[in-house]
């Protein structure tokens, strides 16, 4: 319930005596007096620094910040008096489905891509102290995390205009001012409290822990000393919401507001993974582009509640979250700068702004300071309300929930943090609620789920993100009976398409890596889609398969395996499922999945074909590498002559005449074959090939070619784009004893003359495999008159 009251930066609103130091350093560009005159000595005076209200003293430096985002980037500061390097890296804190959306005031939220993220997490390298940091634009901003506080690294262009983009200025946590008049309203507005508090059944349990607002802890409970994240911390999903204003306080420009609220929101969510193992993961940015938007209020308190009963409504409620933060721009009538509910994290409900409904909300006037300690305090402490966080100004120390920003102990303590009592409020509401569910630890090879166990119920340390995702018993004929996982939607809304994300998987420096899965529709419309994805190593969903409904019941799962490529070898894979359909009857049903290690089959390489003889084998060919032999341009049916996935079989053919060998409508891939003789190829000469046979399913393929008996013959089966399975048929034919005996009676004679004759053009006759019958078939047949040998 609480708000923060205002601003001690507007000019005139405060003046202090600041005491400025210069940074220095070899490997800081800065300013350095003349030497002195020969003769003479000077003391060079160090340069004038304009004052900033905030804070009583600060150093600037010229530091080499990089352009562009870069994946990593090591940059020297001077901290205390010592030249450091921050070593950082390019992290997201965005779900793999986050979005921007854009109300640009005709009703309509367009969903539009989102600017690439500039958020960077890190370490001091010379001691290990931990940084949270963005690069925009050649500038830094920087959360360093020391034992002796908290250094804050910024651009001076945020504090005096006109300054140069690699001028930053650093300053402690300890150089900020406290401002009286900065005061967080929790103790003026009288905000509802959410039904689990008035005794309504929800979620947090009687004696599960939970504190109470004024720091006292209700039975059951432990205080925890927190400070140390967790390896598998808890995750909450916050979304925000950017009004009018904010986003004309970022040059109306989408994507600096995007950056502006997420280089606020990582020193936050740095603060609450360190101090209470908490992770935060950004749904959404509803960015408001016009004056049209919905808030028309500065007095907080309205504001707070026109916030709230807009994401109460389509659309905004149906965006993934388990808490949502304003950013408003407004300059807020009287001091107020910041209101949130308490205790209401994982959408609590409750009956406030004259409607029942979530009250899981904040509002924070984040740009009243351009002081990142300040921000980041800010919306720490409003969701540290939301968590159950009361103020602590009664004890000693008080920090980030001091009802004075960065008073009490703010800035007198080690770090700008949550003291252990703060911790315990959060950690045991924390501990209370379902939605933030603890990170499980990531999963090694083989990940399997055929969702038959678990008590019908989806695994959470396999699944760690489900919407709308549920095992069910009816799909038909399930590879593993007698469950699959079922995805739909709870509509046509635009946010409505079931999903469900696995856990990170550990797949750095592993060789062949396969997903299978086998899937089925049920009363899906045609052309609607299941959407497979993995997150890839630049941590971006990419599709791995889309399989669009024909619009016809399926009766039996269709099996799918895909070999992932190198992108995908890292340890934080995932796999996804989505839907984009319309309706709770458009049932998509998953099952036997799968992501596990493979190897390449033995007659991968022709050095290695297996020795085969007439008749049929089966073979697999899905981890089969490519190879960079291609037949001949005289091969091409029209559509390539590439041979993918392909492996060999070394045949001893039986007679000499002509040989088989066929995969027509035995395998399910688009099939190739060729054949070399006496070696492999390119060696062997090539003595046939075959890509599509004409009345055989999926583009198979039969081949025939000439044979001489025990004259090996090297038989390649690829694929016009993979392998997969199926089996090869091959027959040998020797040619009859008596070619001219047409009628089989044992001799040639009349009858074998006259069907000749009758068969005169055609190759009804063709005795010289000429392709027609004609002089010297009848010259043949001629030389053979009589018995047959």
């Amino acid at each position: 319930m609480p708000h923060f009251t205002h601003r001690f930066l507007a000019a005139g609103r405060l003046t202090a005596a600041l005491s400025v130091l210069v940074a220095t350093g070899a490997s800081l560009a800065h300013t350095e007096a003349a030497p002195p005159k020969k003769g003479k000595t000077q003391v060079a005076a160090a340069p004038t620094l304009p004052p900033i209200a905030a804070l009583t003293g600060y150093r600037t430096a010229q530091l080499e910040v990089p352009a562009g985002i870069p994946e990593r980037a090591d940059i020297r500061v001077s901290i205390n008096g010592t030249v450091e390097t921050l070593r950082l890296f390019r992290v997201s804190l965005r779900t793999p489905k986050a979005t921007m959306l854009l109300d640009r005031g005709n009703g309509v939220m367009e969903e539009t891509a989102l600017p690439p993220h500039r958020t960077y997490r890190g370490t001091v390298a010379s001691s290990g102290a931990r940084i949270a940091a963005s690069i925009v634009d050649g500038k830094l901003w920087a959360m360093i995390d020391i034992p002796t506080g908290t250094i804050f690294v910024q651009p001076m262009s945020d504090f005096v205009a006109g300054r140069t983009a690699n001028e930053h200025a650093i300053y402690a946590h300890s150089d900020v001012v406290p401002v009286d008049a900065a005061r967080c309203g929790n103790d003026d507005v009288n905000l509802a409290l959410p039904d689990w508090m008035n005794g309504l059944p929800n979620d947090p349990a009687s004696g599960a822990g939970v504190v109470n607002g004024d720091g006292g802890l209700e039975m059951g409970g432990e205080g925890g000393e927190g400070g140390v994240a967790g390896t598998t911390p808890f995750i909450a999903e916050i979304a925000f919401d950017a009004d009018f204003e904010f986003f004309q306080k970022n040059a109306s420009n989408a994507a600096n507001t995007i950056n502006d609220i997420e280089l606020v929101m990582n020193n936050v969510a740095f603060v609450y993974d360190r101090d209470v193992n908490i992770s935060y993961e950004f749904t959404t940015f509803v960015i408001r582009t016009t004056a049209a938007d919905p808030y028309t209020t500065t007095v907080m308190n309205d504001l707070l509640c026109e916030f709230r009963n807009k994401w109460n409504t389509t659309p905004e409620n149906q965006i993934q979250r388990d808490v949502a933060q304003l950013f408003t721009g407004k300059t807020i009538t009287g001091s107020v700068i910041g209101l949130a509910w308490l205790g209401v994290m994982c959408n609590q409900a409750g009956t406030d702004c004259a409607a029942s409904g979530n009250l899981a909300y904040s509002a924070v006037e984040s740009r009243f300071t351009t002081t990142s300690d300040f921000r980041t305090s800010l919306s720490a402490h409003e969701l540290g309300h939301n968590w159950q966080a009361g103020h602590c100004d009664a004890t000693n120390p008080c920090n980030i929930m001091c009802s004075i920003v960065n008073s009490c102990q703010g800035s007198t303590g080690t770090n700008l943090k949550f003291n252990t009592s703060e911790q315990a409020q959060i950690t045991a509401f924390r501990n209370a609620v379902s939605c933030d569910a603890v990170l499980p630890a990531p999963s090694a090879l083989p990940f399997i789920d055929a969702f038959d166990g678990n008590g019908g119920f989806i695994d959470a340390t396999k699944w760690i993100y489900s919407k709308g995702a549920a095992t069910s018993i009816n799909a038909s004929n399930e590879p593993s009976p007698t469950r699959s996982l079922n995805l739909d939607a709870i509509g046509n809304l635009e946010y409505g398409d079931d999903e469900i994300r696995s856990n990170f998987m550990l797949l750095a420096g592993l060789g062949t890596v396969i997903v299978s899965y086998s899937t089925e529709a049920i009363g899906v419309e045609a052309g609607k889609q299941l959407i497979v994805e993995y997150l890839n190593s630049s941590l971006d969903w990419t599709a791995l398969n889309t399989i669009t409904a024909s619009g016809i019941n399926q009766t039996v799962f269709t099996p799918w395996q895909h070999v992932l490529p190198a992108n995908a070898k890292h340890n934080k894979f995932r796999l996804r499922f989505r839907t984009a359909v319309d309706a709770q009857d458009d049932d998509w049903y998953i099952d036997s999945v799968s992501v596990a290690t493979g190897t390449a089959p033995s007659n991968d390489e022709c050095t290695n074909a297996i020795l085969v003889g007439n008749g049929t084998v089966s073979f697999d060919s899905f981890l089969a590498n490519g190879s960079t032999l291609d037949l001949p341009a005289s091969c091409n049916e029209g559509t390539g002559v590439t041979m993918n996935a392909d492996i060999w079989y070394l045949y001893i053919p039986t007679c000499t005449g002509t040989a088989t060998a066929s995969t027509c409508s035995t395998a399910n891939f688009d099939t190739r074959l060729a054949a070399y003789v006496a070696a492999c190829a390119p060696s062997g000469a090539l003595i046939g090939c075959d890509d599509n046979t004409a009345g055989c399913s999926s583009n198979t393929s039969t081949m025939s070619f000439p044979t001489t008996a025990n004259l090996p013959v090297y038989i390649r089966v690829g694929g016009a784009t993979g392998g997969g399975t199926g089996s090869l048929t091959i027959a040998c034919v020797a040619p009859p004893a008596c070619p001219a005996d047409l009628d089989n009676d044992g001799s040639v004679g009349g009858p074998d003359l006259a069907a000749l004759l009758n068969a005169w053009g055609t190759p009804g006759a063709d005795l010289d495999a000429d392709g027609a019958t004609g002089g010297s078939d009848l010259a043949a047949l001629l030389n053979s008159w009589g018995l047959c040998p």
